[in-house]
This record gives C-alpha cells, structure tokens and sequence, in this order.
C-alpha cells in the first residue's frame, strides 16, 4: 500500500527498498494467520439466510432475493472483500469510543480508499480515477 501512494505521487520506489525503510522505522504489516477463514468441520455458513424465517420476513416486505446461484458468489466475493479490507485496515485498529466515532473513522477510510489509496485490480489507479475514466465523455460540437 505505502508503496503504492508513493508511486501515486510520484516517487520510484521499490519493494526491497520499501521494505527495508519499513523495518527501519519499525513498521510491520498486518496479516490474517494461515487458514483462519477454514470451515470448521459440519459448519453450514450462510445457513440462516436461507432459513424460510429469514426469507419469508424478506419477501413479506416486498424484497426479492437471488437464490438461484447466478452471479451470487462473484457479487458476495466483491461484498466480502469489501468488508474484510474495512474490517482489517480500519476497525480492527482504532477502538472506536461511540458510533458516531466509528460512522466518521469508517467514512474516512472509504474516502481514502477510493480516492487515494491505489489498486491493483484497477492498474495501480484509484477506484474514482478508475470510475470516472469509464464514463462516456460528453461530445463538445463547434457552434
């Protein structure tokens, strides 16, 4: 990620050197331990989204839900790398004191993430360069 920035505004650097000026200052990455996201053995995971409970309350309120396997696992993928960046890289690291607190450290992270924190899956650019580069440009005619 420091790299990343660094490169974002304009500075070569690379990742022998990052990681040796990283260890000079005394700055570790965070990781999740090996095989921590395992199933537990006879462990059904999302059981109770499919509960008749959980899906009749949904379609009592007029909420249609996708059961039907397409596009499901992409779309949930996406949603779930989402939340565990903001958990790992956010939450986990500040104890937030109050909700209010936790809405504006959250808010500050999804602000950053978007707009200065460069992605891989995005060549290296932010996902609001990266947004904003796929939109249709309006047509400019000589009057």
């Amino acid at each position: 990620m420091m790299r990343g920035l660094l490169r974002a505004e304009g500075f070569t650097v690379g990742r022998k050197h990052m990681t040796t000026q990283m260890r000079r200052v005394g700055v570790t990455a965070l990781y999740r331990k090996p095989n921590t996201g395992r199933r537990a053995p006879g462990h059904r995971s999302g059981s109770q989204f499919t509960n008749s409970a959980f899906t009749g309350l949904l379609h009592g309120h007029g909420i249609r839900i996708s059961m039907d396997g397409k596009g499901c696992g992409r779309d949930n993928v996406f949603i779930e790398r989402v939340w565990r960046s903001i958990k790992y890289e956010e939450v986990c690291l500040h104890a937030y004191e109050t909700v209010s607190a936790a809405r504006e450290g959250i808010g500050r992270y999804i602000n950053f993430n978007n707009t200065r924190q460069p992605h891989s899956s995005h060549r290296a650019r932010t996902p609001d360069v990266a947004y904003f580069a796929s939109l249709p440009q309006p047509s400019v005619e000589a009057a």
